[in-house]
């Protein structure tokens, strides 16, 4: 499964068009980037908007190019406040 263009749309209305990361709403990329990767644990739910943010394209790459386990623990805990309760649950247990 893949993002929808309404969850898209959602998720980038949501974080009001700006880098969840850096702030910036410069070199804005017309996706979300998954705050938990272990899409194994969700199945489809990985692609929900609590797993979504709003990222530029600097922050990405630092991310996936660079292993930026800092930002990656920064977007973990921002999905880890949006999730629904029975979520939380499961992230507590893989974390």
């Amino acid at each position: 499964m893949s993002i929808t263009f309404k969850t898209l749309e959602e998720t980038t209305e949501r974080d009001n068009y700006t880098c969840q990361c850096c702030g910036s709403t410069q070199d804005m990329e017309r996706t979300s980037h998954h705050c938990y990767f272990k899409s194994k644990y969700f199945g489809k739910n990985r692609d929900k908007s609590w797993n979504l943010v709003t990222i530029c394209r600097k922050c990405h790459y630092e991310i996936h190019h660079k292993g930026n386990q800092k930002l990656r623990k920064k977007f973990e805990q921002i999905a880890f406040e949006r999730a629904d309760e029975e979520t939380k649950l499961k992230l507590a247990s893989i974390k």
